[in-house]
C-alpha cells in the first residue's frame, strides 16, 4: 500500500486552501489551489514568480469545478497555462493535479502536464489510515440504528431529510448530527416547511453532535471537513444515509462517500440522481437491490441540447423513498447467505477504494519522479 511517509508529507498539500510549501530532497514543492487560480491576472502570481528560482517545483491543484466563481474546470486549467507561459516556467517545474470529478466538465482535448486523481479518496485515506490509523473493520448487521451525518445543514438532503425522518417518527432508529449557526437558521426553516413554533421544537430536539467533532462556526455558515470522526459511529450502526454535497445538479463523490466505504458500511445515497451509477461505473457495489425502492437514485432521462446537459428524475418522491429504504433496511433480518453476500460486497468496496488510492499514489509519484526529475522519498 502507499508509503506512510509520503502521505504525511504530500497529501495534506492537496487538502488546504491557499499556499503550502514542503521540501523533498532539498527541492521546494509549492501547491496553489482553486482560490489562488480564479484571478486570471492575479497579483499573487506576479509577485510569486518575479523571483522564481529553479529549485522550486509548482503544483497547481484544481480540486473542485468552482461554479461558485463562475469558472469551469477547463477555464481554470487555461488560466494556469497562462500563468506558466507568462512566467516562463519550464515543463520540468510545474504540474496540474485535477480531481477526477472535474472530468465531465472538461473540453474534449489533450491537457499537457495535467494529472487526474480521486482527490477525496486520497484525503480520506490520509486522515483515516495514516493520520489516525483507525477505522471500523467490520460491518455490524445486528445493529438497530442507521447513521445520518448531515454536515452543513442548508440543503434538502440534509436538514430537509432530517425533518422528514422526524415527521416519520424514525429518529429513534438513527444516529444523526445536526449543526446550526444563527446565520443559517432562517434559510434552513424554509427547507423544513415547519412553522416557527414547530421549527423551534425541532431544533431543540435535533441539534446534536454525536461524536463531539470540532466545527468552524462562521457568521452565516459553518464548516466541518469530515475529519476527524468517531469510528464507533460506523461500528455501532447498520447502514449509512450519505448526504452528499450535491442533491439536484452535478454529481459529486466526496469524503462523505469515501469515509463510508473506508469504514465497511453499506449505504443509501442522498445525492444527485445518477450518483449510484457513477459509483457502479467506478467498480463499486451500491446496495440498492436490498432496498424496497431500488431505483430511488435513477436518472429517468438525459439529453444534450446545443451543448447544454439536461436530465429528469422523480423529484417529489426521492426523500420519501430514501426514508422508506432506510426503514426497510433497518427492519430487514439477514439470513446467513444474504449476510455473507452483503459482507463480500462491503469488503469489495473497501478493496476497490484502496486500489484507487494506490493508483493515485503512483500518479503523484510519477509527477515527482518523471516530470520533476526528483528522487522520490522513501
Amino acid at each position: 500500500m502507499p508509503n506512510g511517509n509520503f502521505f504525511k508529507n504530500f497529501v495534506p498539500l492537496l487538502g488546504i486552501m491557499g499556499e503550502e510549501i514542503i521540501e523533498i530532497n532539498e527541492f521546494k514543492l509549492c501547491s496553489y489551489l482553486d482560490n489562488r487560480i480564479v484571478g486570471f491576472s492575479s497579483k499573487i502570481f506576479d509577485d510569486l514568480f518575479r523571483e522564481h528560482k529553479l529549485d522550486k517545483r509548482y503544483i497547481f491543484t484544481i480540486t473542485w469545478e468552482t461554479l461558485y466563481w463562475e469558472f469551469r474546470a477547463t477555464e481554470m486549467i487555461e488560466a494556469v497555462y497562462e500563468i506558466i507561459e507568462k512566467n516562463e516556467i519550464p515543463n520540468t517545474h510545474w504540474a496540474i493535479i485535477v480531481s477526477n470529478e472535474n472530468k465531465p466538465y472538461l473540453d474534449d482535448k489533450e491537457y499537457p502536464g495535467v494529472y487526474f486523481v480521486e482527490f477525496f479518496a486520497l484525503l480520506t485515506y490520509y486522515f483515516t489510515e495514516i493520520k489516525e490509523n483507525n477505522w471500523s473493520d467490520k460491518w455490524n448487521p445486528e445493529a438497530q440504528r442507521g447513521l445520518f451525518l448531515t454536515g452543513k445543514p442548508h440543503k434538502e438532503n440534509r436538514i430537509g431529510l432530517l425533518a422528514e425522518f422526524y415527521r416519520a417518527g424514525l429518529l429513534d432508529r438513527l444516529e444523526w448530527s445536526l449543526f446550526m449557526s444563527k446565520g443559517m437558521k432562517e434559510d434552513c426553516q424554509k427547507i423544513t416547511n415547519f412553522c416557527e413554533e414547530e421549527y423551534e421544537i425541532f431544533l431543540k430536539e435535533c441539534i446534536r453532535t454525536p461524536d463531539n467533532v470540532r466545527v468552524d462556526w462562521q457568521k452565516k455558515s459553518l464548516h466541518y471537513g469530515g475529519f476527524p470522526y468517531d469510528t464507533e459511529l460506523y461500528s455501532q450502526t447498520k447502514i449509512s444515509i450519505i448526504s452528499e454535497t450535491r442533491w439536484d445538479d452535478d454529481i459529486r463523490i466526496t469524503e462523505k462517500t469515501w469515509r463510508t466505504i473506508a469504514n465497511n458500511h453499506p449505504f443509501i445515497m442522498a445525492g444527485s440522481p445518477g450518483t449510484l451509477k457513477r459509483l457502479q461505473d467506478m467498480g463499486f457495489y451500491t446496495f440498492e437491490k436490498y432496498l424496497p425502492f431500488p431505483r430511488y437514485n435513477d436518472i429517468l432521462r438525459e439529453w444534450n441540447l446545443n451543448g447544454v446537459y439536461y436530465k429528469t428524475y422523480r423529484q417529489r418522491d426521492r426523500l420519501k423513498e430514501i426514508i422508506q429504504n432506510t426503514e426497510g433496511f433497518l427492519n430487514q433480518k439477514f439470513d446467513s447467505p444474504l449476510r455473507e453476500k452483503i459482507e463480500k460486497e462491503i469488503a469489495w468496496n473497501r478493496n476497490r477504494y484502496l486500489e484507487i488510492v494506490k493508483e493515485d499514489h503512483e500518479t503523484i509519484f510519477q509527477i515527482l519522479d518523471q516530470r520533476f526529475d526528483l528522487i522520490t522519498p522513501p
